[in-house]
């Protein structure tokens, strides 16, 4: 997988999840690392995504932690860290699903989607919320506007455009809510 197709959030997630591995003195990146960080990272596009579809962000962080601290230690790593096969099947993953959607980069919500389907223990994590990976699919549509991920700075442009389109839509349909990012546009 190419590192320059990530957006600069996955990326930045993706250094936050190694630097995380080598304070918990792991010594590869696991898929729960970088689900961390995407859960941690406040102007992301998974923590919204999480809690728009009805996921209790507090317990997911508590498993995502507990994870983490069932992962092998290795004390004196030298400050190498690798990427683990199950982080690097769970990149490859969503670099498919980016693919299948016509999408030029891969996006955070892309590697939430392709964790959801994974059968191994951050698999099991995320679907014992009782959240359907397409439930969280159409959320992550709803998101997007209906736009492909064209460039590295995408789930920025998301982001902006939902937090100011958001009281202008509750306006127009005397409600709040998500914002449907493609009537905003009209």
């Amino acid at each position: 997988m190419r590192m320059d197709k990530l957006t600069s959030k996955l990326q930045s997630a993706l250094a936050d999840a190694q630097s995380l591995a080598l304070g918990k003195e792991n010594n590869m990146i696991a898929p729960a690392h970088l689900m961390h960080a995407l859960v941690q990272q406040r102007d992301g596009s998974v923590r919204p995504l999480l809690s728009q579809t009805g996921f209790n962000l507090s317990q997911l962080e508590q498993g995502l932690a507990t994870l983490i601290d069932d992962l092998p230690r290795v004390a004196d790593n030298g400050g190498e860290v690798g990427i683990s096969p199950e982080m690097s099947k769970l990149l490859n993953q969503a670099d498919k699903l980016a693919q299948t959607k016509g999408d030029s980069f891969v996006s955070s919500e892309l590697v939430l989607l392709a964790a959801m389907h994974e059968s191994g223990a951050l698999g099991k994590l995320l679907n014992s919320f009782g959240v359907s990976a397409q439930a969280l699919e159409t959320a992550a549509q709803n998101l997007r506007g209906g736009a492909n991920v064209d460039g590295a700075n995408a789930e920025d442009s998301w982001q902006a455009l939902s937090i100011l389109c958001r009281p202008h839509c509750a306006r127009r349909r005397g409600q709040t809510g998500s914002c449907d990012r493609a009537r905003c546009r009209n």
